[in-house]
């Protein structure tokens, strides 16, 4: 899905994004703190660095993911821009339509 192009996203394609990536977050913020957990048992000096990187990376996913939400959630069109879309792509499939 390229959301800088300025493609129409439907509402119920924006509400399933919605849950399957407010369901993914949730599954972050559980291995968020699985991982804090296991940092804190962690007794292998060797392996800390490991869990820190992995830590680490999912912080950036999550905030990435977050941003996203919040990008898909700003996403409002108007009747009138759909009605053109649809218009368009009508055009656009059967000229003589």
């Amino acid at each position: 899905m390229d959301l800088d192009a300025g493609e129409v996203v439907w509402h119920i394609d924006k509400q399933a994004m919605l849950k399957t990536f407010n369901r993914h977050l949730e599954n972050e913020e559980k291995m968020l703190e699985s991982i804090h957990g296991l940092l804190d048992k962690v007794e292998d000096e060797k392996m800390k660095p490991l869990f820190d990187e992995i830590l680490a990376d999912e912080e950036q996913h999550h905030r990435m993911l977050s941003r996203l939400i919040d990008i898909v959630e700003s996403i409002d069109v108007s009747d009138e821009e759909w009605e053109e879309f649809y218009r368009k792509r009508l055009q656009d499939e059967w000229p003589d339509f």
